[in-house]
């Protein structure tokens, strides 16, 4: 009762507090409706200015200060914007100037507005950008103000980001030039917030002359203007040249730029890069292939591209050297290439073979090289090849030929061996050649697991041969002497070459009898069951064709005769339900003939099965069992073939359906005491064949003032699993 009178209260209080919201609301000047005006940024632009890191520095110069204002309330309004200066963090704020913007419409977006402003050299300064609105109009005073700190300062850096100077070729360590003009360039950029000019120069020293030239292209000079916080500076390419024709042999180039500025240090000259050129009539490329992974047992080619750049005809004599290992083929070592003239080119292969037995990750090196006839001067190219994963597995199944019979199961032994150079699982499969009908196999594992280098694992192969038919079925390969091949086939689950080996089958020779049952199951009828329970026994007479079944091809062995025996084994039956530990004794069987003599392979003759139950008494329900074994016994000329004489088992099932019945012993007539209770004890029987339930009901055709109850061992008048 407590909680029903609490809940309406707590559903008022909930409601009545949603409801106050809007007065609450309504005391926020964030929501009143009104002009609002924000800086969004502030930039400089027409003098230098860069961000070193995270500082901003400003060239002592006149600046343009581009400010970004705009109205982001609900309605318009009239505003004014102030630029303020604050030369140090100690310093008085002074407005530089301040301007009416004139009436901003609601929404209306950015607007951006000039100001002109000199800086004077000195650290931490500041420059505020402050708009509001006429009269204190203004929403949200928070986003009126936008700040940039800076130093002002005489900053100045350049650098060169990019050139077209030559490199040498790989593996060398000069370039080669012939002897005309040559014009090199370099991408200069002022990273600074100063002004300067520039000129770029080529300083040649021949070391083995101490011979000297400079090389200046004065109309060349550039200028340089700085960026701006708001504008990048661009770049200026610098070129400087000269002509080879009367240089010869080895030179060391200097690359250097005179940079001209208005510092009382004067100009810098700075020097950017050095490289070594030989100058020759004889001048050649050589471009070789890139560093490549192989598989063990594959091959790889190297190809290198050979061009005469030089003003004359040239051959170059050709050196191949592998190691440490030596995959690559030399022959082409100590030969040379064809006479090639200016601009001619021809191509070189070189084949790398990595053996099968290369360890995962190992590396041969391939240095090749080209020796110019003309002038003397080599150029080499140094190549890698590295063994990749291969991935293989050996199979072994056994060499020894495995003998089989028919209507049995055998089974072949075989190792798998990770004889690649990576760990892997391997897939398998198993398959028969030729293909023969009714054969089933299959393979113990069908995937190895994970195998490293070297690891093995072993399993066999389950083989069934086909039971012998009479006449044989010649798709079904199982008479004497046939030959089989069975394989298996291995493959790395991430894919790699299939391997395969196989093993021998042979069928050999044997001789069954087989008892021609003409069923295996025989269903017995309720009315079969409750027949003989009040005349005879269950009567079953199961009639025989026995046959001689042989795959037998000699016409030796065909021609010998064999013995039969036919016998019924313990007869074993299987309840129901539970009980019946005798059953099997209450049954009785005949096998005639049993014993036969004479008999030619493939020959038939009849039999006789007699099955019987015990007189007068109900068969349990449940299945009855009756084995049948058959044994032949060979000849000499069998026993010397070495046939062999299969004992045949087989089972005949009689199944016996599960019959109900009861009654009650006691038929009466019974006396009673009037006007007085009197009990009566009753006897109650299972008539039928195995345990059963019952429920007991009396029926109401009592004189008037009569009346009885039933009292059972089990609830609700029933009596429960009676045997």
């Amino acid at each position: 009762m407590f909680k029903q009178k609490t809940l309406p209260l707590i559903l008022v209080l909930l409601l009545v507090g949603h409801l106050a919201l809007p007065f609450a609301d309504a005391s926020s000047t964030s929501g009143r409706a009104g002009p609002d005006f924000r800086v969004t940024s502030m930039k400089f632009d027409g003098a230098g200015s860069v961000i070193v890191g995270s500082a901003l520095i400003l060239a002592p110069d006149t600046h343009t200060v581009r400010i970004n204002v705009e109205n982001v309330g609900t309605s318009s309004g009239k505003a004014f914007l102030s630029l303020v200066h604050k030369g140090s963090p100690n310093a008085a704020e002074q407005v530089v100037d301040t301007v009416d913007l004139g009436t901003l419409a609601a929404s209306s977006g950015t607007t951006t507005y000039l100001f002109s402003w000199t800086g004077t050299t000195g650290p931490s300064q500041t420059l505020f950008a402050r708009v509001s609105g006429a009269n204190g109009d203004d929403a949200n005073t928070a986003n009126n103000e936008f700040r940039r700190d800076f130093d002002v300062d005489r900053y100045r850096e350049w650098n060169i980001i990019g050139d077209d100077l030559p490199q040498p070729s790989s593996g060398s360590t000069h370039v080669l030039l012939d002897r005309q003009p040559h014009t090199f360039n370099v991408s200069m950029k002022n990273d600074g917030v100063m002004e300067f000019s520039s000129v770029m120069g080529l300083v040649l020293f021949n070391a083995s002359t101490s011979t000297s030239h400079e090389f200046w292209q004065q109309s060349n000079q550039e200028t340089f203007l700085p960026g701006s916080d708001h504008s990048s500076s661009t770049e200026i390419l610098l070129s400087a040249g000269f002509s080879a024709s009367s240089l010869a042999g080895l030179w060391n180039v200097s690359v250097v730029v005179w940079v001209n500025n208005s510092d009382a240090a004067g100009p810098q000259l700075n020097t950017y890069k050095q490289f070594d050129v030989i100058f020759s009539d004889y001048i050649f490329e050589l471009i070789g292939p890139s560093d490549r992974t192989t598989a063990p047992g594959d091959s790889t080619t190297l190809y290198y591209i050979i061009k005469n750049t030089g003003s004359t005809t040239d051959s170059y004599d050709i050196s191949v050297s592998s190691g440490p290992f030596g995959w690559a083929d030399t022959s082409l070592d100590g030969t040379s290439t064809t006479i090639l003239g200016t601009n001619q080119i021809t191509t070189v292969s070189v084949v790398v073979t990595v053996p099968q037995d290369a360890l995962l990750s190992e590396v041969d090196i391939i240095t090749f090289s080209i020796t110019s006839a003309g002038s003397g001067y080599s150029l080499p190219h140094t190549s890698r090849v590295m063994a990749g994963e291969y991935h293989e597995a050996t199979i072994d199944i056994t060499n020894d030929t495995t003998k089989v019979l028919p209507g049995e199961t055998d089974t072949i032994a075989f190792n798998v061996t990770n004889t690649g150079n990576a760990d892997g699982s391997f897939a398998l499969s198993v398959g028969l050649s030729p293909d023969a009908l009714n054969w089933n196999y299959n393979l113990s594992m069908e995937n190895t697991g994970e195998l490293l280098v070297g690891e093995s694992v072993s399993g066999f192969i389950r083989v069934e041969v086909p039971p012998m038919q009479f006449p044989l079925e010649d798709d079904e390969h199982n008479a004497a002497g046939d030959s089989l091949s069975v394989f298996i086939i291995a493959q790395e689950v991430g894919g790699s070459i299939p391997t395969t080996d196989s093993g021998q089958v042979e069928v050999r020779p044997a001789i069954v009898v087989d008892p021609g049952l003409p069923v295996d199951v025989i269903d017995l009828s309720e009315s079969d069951v409750l027949g003989p329970s009040f005349s005879t026994d269950v009567d079953l007479i199961v009639p025989l064709e026995v046959q001689v079944r042989h795959n037998l091809v000699a016409a030796s062995d065909l021609a010998e005769t064999i013995s039969a025996n036919l016998t019924v084994g313990n007869i074993t039956f299987e309840a129901l339900t539970s009980g019946g530990f005798n059953e099997a004794d209450r049954w009785n069987t005949s096998l005639r003939p049993g014993d036969v003599a004479g008999l030619m392979p493939g020959e038939s003759f009849l039999a006789s099965l007699g099955i019987q139950s015990r007189h007068a008494q109900l068969p349990l329900a449940g299945t009855v069992k009756i084995p049948i074994s058959t044994t032949p016994t060979l000849g000499s000329d069998h026993i010397s073939s070495a046939v062999h004489a299969q004992v045949l088992y087989q089972n005949l099932s009689i199944i016996v359906p599960k019959v109900v019945g009861g009654e009650i012993t006691e038929t009466g007539p019974l006396d009673a005491d009037v006007g007085v209770d009197t009990d009566f004890v009753f006897m109650f029987g299972n008539t039928g064949n195995d345990r059963s339930s019952y429920r007991l009901e009396i029926v109401e055709n009592l004189p008037v003032g009569w009346y009885a109850n039933l009292t059972t061992t089990g609830p609700d008048n029933t009596i429960l699993n009676l045997a």
